[in-house]
């Protein structure tokens, strides 16, 4: 992976989330724009992509 930028995304442009299991600190949020990125994202960790707002 590279490293990630700041970038000027706000917390309400946060559409997807990836919460792999068995480990809370590796849960990211991703923005339409980058579901490429959480695709990949939870393929490598065993994960899926969701959507927010959650239930």
């Amino acid at each position: 992976m590279h490293p990630q930028r700041r970038s000027e995304v706000r917390v309400e442009d946060c559409t997807l989330i990836v919460r792999p299991p068995g480990n809370p600190f590796a849960i990211k949020v991703f923005t339409a724009a980058t579901r490429a990125d959480a695709e990949l994202y939870a393929a490598e960790h065993g994960a899926a992509v969701e959507t927010l707002p959650l239930p």
